[in-house]
């Protein structure tokens, strides 16, 4: 007999390797499946998952491959299942102090659980004049707090009238419809103070008085009142020249006043 070519070897060492290879896989599978039988549970007949979702533990995938199961690190605790917390949602509405701060008044509620849904503050108007857009911003926009800063430009434009006193009483009656009409939507209302450093926009002889009727108007609708006079009252350095505008630090803490009230609102008002 002739002897085998070295082609003729080579062939055979190849089917030998392919038939142990077979042998192997054919072994891994039936234990697999040995492996995938011990584990089914008795009433569903599919052991039960590791993760909660995909194959189960003693599934056998379509590729043969058993998936590991998730195994935390000694020592390690997984982290509880927690809700979201739904934020509260507040409305802003001011004259030329929110202008200035509103950003901050944003950063405020936000850092505070809350989301400022529309913060507008217009330059110059008053209570009256800010009426028609904190009512429409309460109809168009779903929203659990409001927040109304008005007040300086209400005893700044009482000096035009002869009667100034009499004048900020007007002016009052269209700051508590504001409230009222907040109120009837089911929204906490917050209001601030003017700060009463200088006189010349009639502050000092006018603003305590707009401020205590703005203090009793929210409290008996049971809302927050922010008194920013009294936080006020020891940093000359928060403001500018006309001791009613703020400088950038003066912003900042106004606008963290009045994220504090919205918060106060949202906790339940205590």
């Amino acid at each position: 007999m002739s002897r085998p070519s070295r082609c003729t070897d080579a062939r055979r060492r190849h089917r030998v390797a392919l038939a142990a290879t077979f042998v192997t896989l054919l072994a891994a599978a039936s234990c697999t499946a040995a492996l995938g039988r011990d584990n089914r549970d008795d009433a569903g007949g599919r052991a039960p998952s590791t993760t909660g979702a995909g194959p189960s533990a003693g599934s056998v995938p379509a590729t043969g491959t058993v998936p590991p199961a998730t195994v935390a690190p000694a020592g390690t605790v997984a982290p509880a299942t927690t809700t979201p917390r739904t934020p509260w949602r507040v409305i802003v509405v001011g004259d030329s102090l929110l202008f200035g701060a509103g950003w901050y008044v944003e950063q405020g509620i936000a850092a505070r659980g809350g989301q400022t849904v529309l913060d507008h503050g217009i330059i110059g108007w008053t209570s009256g004049q800010l009426r028609p857009v904190a009512e429409q911003a309460i109809d168009t926009v779903p929203a659990d707090i409001l927040v109304f800063e008005a007040g300086s430009n209400d005893v700044r434009d009482s000096l035009f009238y002869p009667d100034p006193a009499a004048a900020l009483v007007m002016a009052g009656v269209e700051r508590d419809a504001v409230l009222d009409y907040a109120r009837a939507a089911g929204l906490c209302v917050v209001t601030v103070g003017v700060a009463t450093r200088i006189d010349d926009r009639g502050l000092i002889s006018f603003g305590p008085g707009w401020n205590a009727a703005g203090r009793s108007a929210v409290t008996v609708r049971d809302g927050v009142w922010v008194d920013w006079q009294a936080i006020s009252a020891d940093h000359p350095e928060w403001f500018v020249e006309d001791g009613l505008h703020h400088k950038a630090a003066g912003s900042a803490a106004f606008g963290d006043a009045l994220a504090a009230g919205a918060a106060r609102c949202a906790a339940g008002r205590p």
